[in-house]
């Protein structure tokens, strides 16, 4: 397992920076970075924005329920 560091700082506005710790296999950390290079990211931009598209889906699926 590998220790990944996240943190999130949106340009578009002020916010209070937050470190987020989690563990992944060696094999899913080569594939983040991959997918990031190609799509021309850091790796923390992308882990943030698949979290984030991955919350905003949840959240659609959770009122559709509704």
């Amino acid at each position: 397992m590998v220790e990944v560091i996240v943190t999130y700082a949106p340009r578009e506005k002020v916010r209070r920076v937050r470190v987020v710790t989690f563990k992944v296999d060696v094999d899913t950390l080569r594939e983040i970075d991959r997918v990031a290079e190609e799509l021309g990211m850091n790796r923390s931009e992308l882990i943030r924005k698949a979290v984030l598209e991955f919350i905003s889906k949840s959240a659609a699926g959770l009122h559709q329920e509704s």
